[in-house]
């Protein structure tokens, strides 16, 4: 549908063009660079993936000089959606400029042409104010990768308010569409050059297992590997640790940092490494991803993030990648599908000051596919000394008799006990000193009810648990 609406542009106080009839659409009369987004705003983590047009820097914002309400949409046509081919729409993102609409739906709708949507798939209400606000859906749309999908806002305002955010433009094919008065036009028709700032969300479908270590918990289940206490070590901390300009994308909330002594003490030769859990990779195990801030200082340091697997023989170390320069507040992702075939991996993150006095980082996020085994490895990186944990075949189901093996590192006093599925007591194992490396414990559990129990195993200071299921 063509619009014969002229539309007044104005810039401060200057106009631009002249005309009789009040403008449809106009643009916040103060057009100012917002600040710039220094990543892609409300992924959870890096699992998830992103399609969009704009520029995610937003310019001004967009509204009805009289008000009213009208639908803001992008169009993902197959040259979008064809790299997500099995994935699902799970959410969708756009920028509010000024806080002038505090709620309405985002409406996913199907194909239909290549100026109109289809039927409507789904809605999802949502409620905010000014900035990024992510929409998460119900019910996840599956992209076939074939097909067009439209993402769209439906806005009501006041007069004078511009609630759609925009980026600097120029509108780009299916950047920039309005629905408004029962017909759907784009932002250029109204003499609108930009694109909406709109972020169509994707992750993988399917069961993923997705483990994701958010650290807002504490350590959950890491170690570091040589003692050093924060600040000359690994510390889970607040974001904020050190100032707003060195936090992970994801801010208020807690990261696992280093700090070479307080970044800048007199104190430093900090080599340490910290490591997740033990897991079982699966056919969904194809990527790390993870957020990362560090503040590079000298030649000669580096944060390094990697993955050790076992082969069902040995562990084996795997650099990912190296950090020796300053990143600030991003998300990473590695390719890590040719290590899911084997019998267990584990993430790892170094650092390493270079024998001088280096300054400060964290990581935050951090997701894989998988499913944790209960183990962990405690093993320098790079020369390895050792595990400690439940074997990596370690007994899963027993009838009558389980016995358990597990590794520890050092000769020592070790404890082993074992509690239902309420937490309470049920028995001692091991109570006693172990040397070094593989033993086992023999468990009768011929007079136990069938059920899960959880093992525990301490030693030294550190702790690993597994489950145990038993069977009638």
């Amino acid at each position: 549908m063509k619009h014969s609406v002229l539309v007044v542009l104005m810039i401060g106080v200057s106009l631009l063009f002249s005309a009789v009839e009040t403008p449809v659409f106009t643009q916040c009369p103060d057009i100012t660079l917002s600040k710039p987004v220094l990543s892609e705003p409300n992924i959870q983590h890096r699992q998830e993936d992103s399609t969009y047009y704009c520029s995610l820097t937003n310019y001004t914002g967009i509204g009805l000089t009289s008000g009213g309400s009208f639908e803001m949409a992008i169009r993902l046509t197959p040259t979008q959606l064809g790299p997500f081919a099995g994935y699902n729409l799970i959410a969708v993102v756009f920028y509010h400029y000024d806080g002038s609409s505090t709620s309405g739906n985002a409406i996913i709708y199907d194909q239909g042409n290549a100026t109109t949507p289809g039927a409507v798939i789904t809605t999802e209400p949502y409620s905010g104010i000014t900035g990024w606000q992510r929409v998460d859906l119900t019910t996840p749309v599956p992209i076939t990768g074939t097909t067009d999908l439209w993402c769209s806002f439906s806005i009501t305002h006041a007069a004078g308010g511009y609630p759609g955010g925009v980026d600097g433009g120029p509108m780009v094919t299916d950047g920039g569409w309005i629905y408004y008065n029962g017909a759907w036009a784009t932002l250029a028709s109204f003499g609108l050059d930009y694109n909406w700032q709109i972020i169509a969300i994707v992750e993988p479908g399917g069961p993923s297992n997705l483990v994701v270590w958010d650290f807002e918990t504490g350590w959950q289940n890491w170690v570091h590997t040589n003692g050093q206490t924060f600040p000359l070590g690994w510390g889970v901390m607040d974001s904020h640790l050190n100032g707003n300009q060195w936090i992970c994308p994801i801010p208020d909330d807690s990261s696992l940092w280093f700090d070479d002594n307080a970044a800048g003490g007199s104190s430093y030769n900090y080599k340490d490494s910290v490591l997740s859990p033990i897991l079982i990779p699966d056919t969904n195990t194809n990527w790390l991803s993870y957020g990362v801030s560090y503040r590079f200082r000298n030649t000669g340091e580096w944060l390094e993030s990697g993955l050790k697997y076992y082969n069902g023989s040995a562990w084996t170390v795997v650099p990912l990648v190296t950090y020796t320069a300053s990143v600030q507040g991003i998300w990473d992702s590695v390719d890590v599908s040719a290590y899911k075939t084997n019998q267990y991996v584990q993430v790892y993150f170094y650092y390493d000051d270079g024998d001088q006095r280096g300054w400060y980082g964290c990581v935050d996020n951090v997701s894989i596919c998988g499913t944790i085994a209960g183990g962990i490895e405690d093993g320098e990186i790079g020369n390895a000394r050792g595990t400690f944990g439940f074997a990596p075949r370690n007994i899963t189901h027993a009838r009558n008799q389980a016995l358990i093996s597990y590794i520890v590192n050092h000769p020592g006093h070790v404890s082993l006990a074992a509690y239902d599925e309420t937490g309470a007591f049920v028995a001692t194992l091991v109570d006693k000193e172990n040397q070094a490396g593989l033993n086992t414990a023999r468990w009768d559990c011929s007079r136990l009810p069938a059920g899960v129990y959880f093992l525990r195993l301490e030693t030294e200071g550190r702790v690993a648990g597994t489950k145990l299921v038993v069977i009638k």
